[in-house]
């Protein structure tokens, strides 16, 4: 017997049937600037100069996945999974990523390497590589703040980290053209792999920090990718059992999870524009 889960089941059928179009143009102009400041941001983290993106690459080049991914600024493809997490990695090593003051998130880091990494892999239009960007960022900052972005830093975790892997996993389900039961399961995968704690605070070289972003890309990119292939997955991870209210936080708002759906894009225009490099 199925067990309700009204929260997550709404969420994963919006996902699941959700076109580009249906994006208001506002949020689409303000989502296209996203992209364009996201990748330039990614492109420049691929530059010798900084360390922590030829030491990323390095590392997924020694994987040697199955090329179905470019690794930015460098030359190779990877598997999908690797590529987001190199991709993941450099989308937040230069401080210039786009940031949502309320939710205390960077989303951009994390749905631009999930969406280069899934679209590659189903050949995705350009429409809707954009329109999985801006489904990433809005539920990355559902998910905050449903959870309390504040109440995640009280208890050690990084917000955009574990978030992200939420964002990530729909920004890919929806490339892959996952159902309504797949994207759920995405969800799911996603929660049991969600990690990242504000450790990197004590790492002098800040590779950890960056680090975790391509972590969150990458967990999502797997959850997506394990539900395509009908690996099963825990359901209503919204609603009942080990939920994630119960794992993150003391103050959860699961009504925010999908308050005003599809009709308010918080997420996507909530975000702001670095003009110069900082953390925010």
């Amino acid at each position: 017997m199925s067990i309700s889960a009204p929260l997550t089941q709404e969420l994963a059928g919006f996902i699941a049937g959700f076109r580009p179009d249906r994006l208001p143009a506002a949020v689409q102009a303000q989502n296209r600037l996203l992209v364009r400041d996201g990748a330039a941001t990614l492109i420049a983290a691929a530059n010798p100069n900084f360390s922590t993106g030829p030491r990323i690459a390095a590392f997924v080049r020694d994987l040697a996945g199955a090329p179905e991914a470019h690794v930015v600024g460098h030359g190779f493809c990877t598997d999908a999974a690797s590529a987001a997490l190199a991709n993941g990695t450099m989308g937040y090593a230069c401080d210039f990523e786009p940031h949502h003051p309320e939710a205390v998130l960077y989303p951009i880091a994390v749905m631009i390497p999930a969406a280069l990494a899934a679209a590659e892999v189903a050949e995705a239009s350009g429409a809707a590589f954009a329109a999985a960007v801006a489904l990433g960022c809005e539920v990355e900052y559902r998910v905050a703040m449903a959870l309390d972005p504040m109440g995640l830093y009280e208890f050690g975790f990084h917000p955009s980290a574990v978030c992200g892997a939420f964002g990530a996993a729909v920004t890919a389900s929806f490339l892959l053209g996952l159902d309504a039961d797949g994207t759920e399961r995405a969800l799911g995968h996603a929660a049991c792999q969600a990690s990242g704690l504000a450790a990197w605070q004590s790492d002098p070289t800040e590779h950890a920090r960056p680090f975790q972003m391509g972590v969150a890309a990458r967990n999502g990119v797997t959850a997506a990718l394990l539900a395509r292939r009908g690996f099963g997955g825990p359901r209503g991870i919204f609603d009942h059992g080990h939920t994630v209210f119960r794992a993150f936080t003391a103050r959860p708002r699961p009504h925010l999870l999908t308050a005003d759906l599809g009709t308010r894009w918080e997420g996507v225009t909530g975000l702001a524009i670095k003009p110069y490099s900082c953390v925010s």
